[in-house]
């Protein structure tokens, strides 16, 4: 007994799908379109944060002032914020 035709066409719907995104990828691409999530915090306001945290500022202080996570510090302060994208 074969496949159900219902599910056959929903393959074929999505393989479709995945093409033309695919394709509509590509063209946004070409036109220099930025993907992905923004980043929270900007090159010069990493090295601020740098420059505070050697100074002896608190994370805390330093995640309430920037409005930022405990991680995103963090990565901050471990320059991988910096000249990453």
């Amino acid at each position: 007994m074969r496949g159900s035709p219902v599910l056959s066409t929903c393959r074929d719907d999505g393989t479709l799908w995945m093409r033309r995104e695919g394709r509509g990828e590509g063209i946004a691409r070409l036109r220099a379109v930025k993907f992905g999530r923004r980043r929270s915090l900007t090159d010069e306001q990493s090295e601020q944060m740098r420059a505070k945290r050697r100074s002896g500022a608190m994370i805390a202080d330093l995640m309430a002032e920037f409005s930022a996570s405990k991680s995103t510090v963090y990565r901050a302060l471990q320059g991988i914020y910096l000249n990453n994208r």
